[in-house]
């Protein structure tokens, strides 16, 4: 229940890019070549983009050939 809400909870792009481990505009095309849905918060030039938690982590988690990370 808990990691379903946090799934959904909204990312910047700053840290989207650091998940994944690179910089900003890379992150960006990456999730759009990915399919993933993004939204536009703020005005003007001055707005970051935002993605949905659970896609970033998807999208990492592909990258890295399907292996997710445990804690035991």
């Amino acid at each position: 229940m808990l990691l379903d809400r946090f799934a959904q909870q909204w990312l910047p792009l700053k840290y989207a890019a650091k998940f994944l481990g690179c910089a900003q505009t890379e992150a960006q095309q990456q999730l759009a070549t990915a399919g993933v849905s993004s939204r536009f918060v703020g005005r003007g030039g001055s707005g970051t983009f935002m993605y949905r938690r659970g896609d970033v982590e998807r999208v990492f988690y592909e990258q890295q050939g399907g292996t997710q990370l445990s804690c035991f």
